[in-house]
């Protein structure tokens, strides 16, 4: 009884202390214990659950059955919306924790859900060696099964939890990719329900257009039902050569020849500081040497990154075999470094051991229980994103990284870009070789302010003509984000499917930003118009032949130019900048797409209340729209005189 009346004890006063110092501050500054008690426990039972019920699914040969069912149902959900006059945006009833990318999207609040219940292996072709799956399969889920038939998928992204889905409608890449590029190119077909609730194949022969245009759209051209991905043999083990590299010339020079030679089935690395990393290379091996065997997935040995960092440390090279299974998964455990912020001591043995089988926790249990506090401290104080910059441009990129954001390590993994007609292509019409910085972690420069940092991150890209992957957090506005990206097709696609109205169905944000484009067209149209008109009536009425009502003319003419001015030239663009700054602050808080500019206006209103730079932004807003239309009442009164002293004189005209 002792031992449990200790643990008793222990239990009352840790729930003392947690009442002493508040739920809010333990889960903020004390986050393991929640982690480590409750999700750490969960994501097992949640692991265990989805792999028996996939295993039993693609046994019993059910999942083609299934999957048929399952596309109906979404076409008459699609179906039903249109029928009801599609008053509000579609998108997938999935709840916004369950992704893998860091942010919710509140937009789901307000928008059609529609349930899309589709996680499950169809298909395994290989004589055409292809592989059949449903969105919402994972990659632990399809490794586990293809690798047991011999088989494995040419561009395999790290993390367990990345759904095909996600891949194909945002992106993936891995440490093949310098190979066989991103892992929309390995991807010969998709099954799609449109937005007038057909299903539709694309491949590079049947809807062409649709086929190129589907990855990075982010399930805005339909809804994915089904996928066709390419296969390659598999082998057993992964030989992996270790080499660390000093200085940064050196590093991004030897990065770049790994990347260049082909025979290197596997190429990475991770940087360790601004002049230290080390670069990995590997091929796939039917045989290991015995004394050379590293199960790195084993729930007790070193998280990966610390491993590989163990050589940059000893500054010596080495050759290890790695399971073919564990090696595609070696940033799993601790989700690349990110594990090491939750539990500090994680990567300890003695953790290990005992515990180190229940990790990592699902990124979805983490996201549902940050709760508000912690999503902000994520959002200001830790970067999480991948740039997408061409291979000659890498030294100019870490140190521009390293400059802006001083996050280490930073992963580099390399990839080939074909040209093509969607949304990411080279610049010219050949392939490029380009490589991805990922940096995940708090930044370390004093100045760091995530929207200012980011931005600046973000224009480097642009001007190198890179990309930036859309699953974190991007504060482009939308002429910079569609400067970084090729929208010609896109946008094309979007009108033929009958994926954009425009009409009384335009959300609040879209509505804002056409108001921001017309808006200066057309007040700097009526200053041009005013000046014009100026111009022509002083060519015609001398100064030393005006009578007093003629100069009270020119007058009225010359106050028209200088107010229409002034208004196009400061009015109107403060307004715009004013409502671009507060729509980044609405998204942010899952507003702006809802359906008419007189809805939601509580939420507004609330938003004004609880957020003051919101507020003090929409008195700004206020007053220059006041003072512009001002501008444009004074206008409008000059050009009324103007007309009413032409119509007093028509008999002389």
């Amino acid at each position: 009884m002792d031992p449990l009346l200790y643990l008793s004890g222990l239990v009352v006063l840790f729930l003392l202390w947690i009442r002493v110092k508040g739920l809010d501050y333990v889960i903020v500054h004390q986050r393991w214990i929640f982690v480590c008690l409750f999700l750490l426990p969960l994501s097992v039972i949640f692991d265990v659950y989805y792999y028996v019920r996939a295993w039993l699914i693609f046994k019993m040969c059910s999942a083609p059955k299934l999957h048929d069912q399952r596309v109906r149902d979404i076409q008459r959900q699609v179906r039903e919306w249109k029928k009801e006059g599609g008053k509000t945006h579609m998108c997938t009833g999935r709840p916004g924790w369950l992704t893998v990318s860091l942010r919710v999207g509140k937009y789901k609040k307000t928008h059609k859900n529609i349930m899309i219940n589709m996680m499950d292996i169809l298909e395994v072709d290989t004589e055409r060696q292809v592989v059949r799956v449903e969105p919402l399969a994972n990659m632990g889920q399809v490794t586990a099964l293809l690798n047991s038939l011999g088989w494995t998928l040419p561009v395999l992204p790290e993390l367990d939890d990345l759904t095909v889905g996600g891949l194909v409608m945002g992106t993936g890449i891995e440490s093949s990719s310098h190979i066989y590029g991103l892992f929309q190119h390995i991807c010969v077909a998709y099954e799609l329900v449109l937005a007038d609730g057909s299903l539709v194949r694309c491949t590079e022969e049947e809807n062409s257009d649709l086929f190129h245009a589907v990855p990075w759209s982010c399930g805005t051209l339909g809804f994915l039902v089904a996928a066709e991905i390419k296969i390659v043999p598999a082998k057993a083990w992964v030989k992996l050569r270790y080499e660390p590299v000093r200085g940064l010339d050196n590093i991004c020079k030897r990065f770049t020849e790994a990347s260049e030679n082909k025979e290197n089935t596997f190429v990475e690395g991770i940087q360790y500081s601004l002049d230290s990393a080390v670069i990995m290379t590997g091929t796939m091996s039917d045989h290991a040497e015995p004394d050379k065997i590293n199960r790195i997935g084993l729930h007790f040995k070193p998280w990966f990154f610390k491993h590989v960092e163990g050589y940059l440390k000893g500054d010596h090279a080495g050759v290890e075999y790695i399971p073919l299974r564990q090696y595609y998964h070696r940033h799993t455990r601790s989700i690349f470094w990110e594990l090491q912020d939750i539990i500090p001591f994680g990567n300890n043995p003695l953790f290990r051991w005992l515990f180190g089988w229940m990790v990592p926790p699902k990124i979805s249990l983490l996201k549902l229980t940050q709760g508000e506090t912690i999503r902000r401290l994520y959002e200001q104080h830790h970067v999480v994103q991948d740039m997408l910059v061409p291979m000659k441009d890498l030294q100019a990129a870490i140190t521009r990284f390293h400059q802006d954001i001083d996050v280490y390590p930073l992963w580099l993994c390399p990839f080939l870009l074909p040209p093509g007609r969607g949304m990411v292509h080279p610049k010219g019409q050949e392939e490029e070789l380009y490589v991805d910085i990922g940096a995940y972690g708090e930044p370390k420069v004093k100045h760091f302010e995530a929207k200012a940092s980011t931005r600046q991150l973000e224009k480097f890209v642009r001007d190198v003509h890179g990309f930036q992957m859309l699953y974190a957090d991007v504060y482009m506005d939308r002429e910079e984000f569609w400067e970084m990206f090729d929208g010609q097709l896109y946008h094309r696609l979007r009108e033929e499917l009958g994926c954009f109205v425009m009409d009384n169905h335009l959300n609040r944000h879209t509505y804002g930003f056409i108001q921001s484009r017309l808006v200066p067209f057309y007040l700097h149209l009526g200053s041009a118009c005013a000046f014009f008109n100026l111009t022509i009536y002083a060519v015609y009425h001398p100064c030393d032949m005006l009578d007093d009502r003629e100069a009270f003319q020119i007058f009225i003419f010359f106050v028209s130019v200088t107010v229409a001015a002034v208004n196009a030239q400061w009015f109107g663009q403060m307004t715009s900048e004013i409502m671009a700054d507060m729509h980044l602050i609405e998204q942010a808080c899952g507003l702006g797409q809802d359906i008419g500019l007189s809805s939601n206006r509580e939420a507004y209103a609330k938003l004004c209340e609880t957020d003051v730079k919101y507020r003090q932004l929409s008195s700004r807003l206020w007053l220059y729209r006041l003072l512009s239309s001002l501008c444009n009442l004074c206008c409008i009164g000059c050009n009324f005189y103007s007309l009413c002293y032409m119509a007093e004189n028509l008999v002389t005209l």
